[in-house]
């Protein structure tokens, strides 16, 4: 007999489909994901044979909260990309915390590579002027969040085109007493639990030299 939650979660093909969906992603790479036809990942999924109450009970929920949209209308690229990770990736966290990462890509870099609290004012698609001065390279890419892209980008007269709608997402930080006595954390005020903690981040543009030429490349 099958479990009802089991029948929750869509139909046997159905599951078999998204999985051979997700292992045919897996296999690819770099612009292999940019050559398949672009289509919301809902109709993706659905083409692919995968039921709606899987689509509807488990991606939609699941996929959710990475989109930051429930209707799965993001391009069925970026969600390939996603379930390949998955597929291929191994769930970890640097022993230092997340902030090992970028501290790792800084200190692989020659010094004076990477420029912090450094507006971009203007660019070309040879340089970027900034306060302290020019910086010109062979090529320029611009990785900011839409609305800053979109703003260089026209002021150079690059581009007019770029969609600068964007998804909004509230994150809740929690943090806990530890029992253990050679723990360094600090004591919450009731010795109990810290509250919950509403947290929010903006994303800076900033500068960076590349110690070696890069492929060209398109700002999109």
């Amino acid at each position: 007999m099958t479990h009802h939650l089991s029948r929750a979660a869509g139909t046997i093909t159905g599951k078999a489909r998204f999985a051979a969906y997700a292992r045919t992603v897996a296999k690819l790479s770099g612009h292999q994901f940019d050559e398949r036809v672009d289509e919301p990942a809902q109709v993706a999924l659905a083409r692919a044979g995968v039921d709606a109450t899987m689509i509807d009970h488990v991606i939609r929920p699941f996929l959710t909260g990475v989109f930051l949209e429930p209707h799965l209308m993001t391009s069925r690229r970026f969600m390939d990309v996603v379930l390949a990770s998955f597929v291929k990736g191994t769930p970890s966290l640097p022993r230092a915390g997340m902030q090992a990462i970028p501290d790792q890509l800084h200190d692989a870099l020659p010094e004076g590579t990477v420029h912090l609290a450094t507006p971009v004012r203007r660019l070309t698609p040879a340089s970027i002027e900034t306060d302290s001065g020019t910086i010109t390279a062979s090529v320029v890419i611009v990785a900011t969040d839409a609305t800053q892209a979109s703003a260089l980008l026209e002021a150079a007269g690059l581009t007019t085109e770029l969609n600068t709608a964007t998804n909004s997402v509230t994150t809740w930080y929690h943090t806990v007493a530890t029992t253990s006595s050679s723990s360094t954390a600090p004591t919450p005020p009731d010795g109990n639990s810290w509250p919950a903690t509403r947290s929010t981040a903006r994303c800076r543009p900033c500068a960076v030299r590349s110690p070696s030429p890069v492929p060209a490349s398109t700002a999109r």
